[in-house]
């Protein structure tokens, strides 16, 4: 009976200190751009956690004064003390700061891992997605003269005068997107028309042979398309352009002013949807 009693005591005891435990809980975000950052370090008295995939953390520690602590690479040291009461619970937002501004492009084909281009020991040029909105481009392949070196016949690509494509062979410029071979099973060509540019974040193109890295397609070089990453909110765009043609060169074919009307005019729009986060 005694034995009962004393374990019956311990019991009591050990559930009332797990119940006196106090909870800090919290949100982590990037302070520039308000994206949750997942992988963050966490320690707080003497305990540590690591963010989720949506930039929460929780832990129960003991009340009092105690030193939080966050970090994450590429990121400043987060550090701040907290003072807590005994059963309570605390909520806190934390914005983390960029550690350091890349002032180059950073690109990842040369090497299959990230570095700036300035580093990059291959010939490489670098699109930006904006490009293709400002030149109202509908498909990839009609951006490809702004490249020097890069040329498009019968919407196969030469770069610096090498075979764009080989019968029997295919194409001798490796497509990729995000690292992924995008050539044809059947004529191992390109068709620019499955390349999906509405979610375009850049186009790294490597000018000279790679096929150590990418294999025999390219031989005279490769086109990488990087998407976009998936962000907390969604977004859509609605892209339009106008424009108005000018006259030609024989007056024969301004038909518009034998009707006496004014130049005929174009305009298109249509809607791009972004990719949004989603919890895994």
């Amino acid at each position: 009976m005694i034995k009962r009693i004393f374990i019956f005591i311990c019991q009591f005891i050990l559930s009332f200190t797990s119940f006196a435990q106090s909870v800090v809980k919290g949100h982590i975000i990037d302070k520039s751009n308000k994206e949750t950052l997942p992988g963050v370090v966490v320690i707080l008295a003497d305990k540590n956690t690591v963010t989720d995939v949506n930039g929460n953390f929780l832990l129960q520690i003991p009340d009092g004064k105690h030193a939080l602590k966050a970090s994450l690479i590429g990121y400043s040291n987060f550090s701040k003390t907290i003072d807590i009461k005994a059963n309570d619970t605390l909520t806190l937002a934390i914005p983390l700061d960029l550690s350091n501004k890349a002032l180059d492009e950073v690109v990842v084909s040369a090497g299959k891992y990230e570095q700036k281009l300035s580093e990059v020991t291959v010939s490489m040029e670098v699109i930006k997605a904006d490009l293709l909105q400002n030149k109202a481009i509908a498909q990839l392949d009609q951006i490809m003269g702004q490249v020097p070196g890069v040329y498009i016949t019968d919407q196969q690509v030469s770069i610096r005068g090498g075979s764009g494509f080989t019968y029997g062979a295919g194409s001798r410029v490796m497509m990729l997107v995000d690292g992924m071979p995008m050539i044809s099973a059947d004529a191992g060509d390109i068709k620019f028309n499955y390349v999906p540019i509405e979610n375009m974040a850049q186009m790294e193109v490597i000018k000279g042979a790679s096929s150590v890295l990418y294999g025999s397609s390219a031989l005279n070089g490769v086109i990488n398309m990087r998407t976009k990453f998936p962000k907390d909110v969604p977004e859509t765009e609605v892209i339009t352009y106008t424009g108005i043609y000018g006259n030609a060169d024989r007056a024969s074919l301004n038909w518009w002013k034998q009707q006496k009307k004014s130049n005929p005019m174009f305009e298109s729009w249509h809607l791009q949807p972004k990719v949004m986060n989603t919890d895994f």
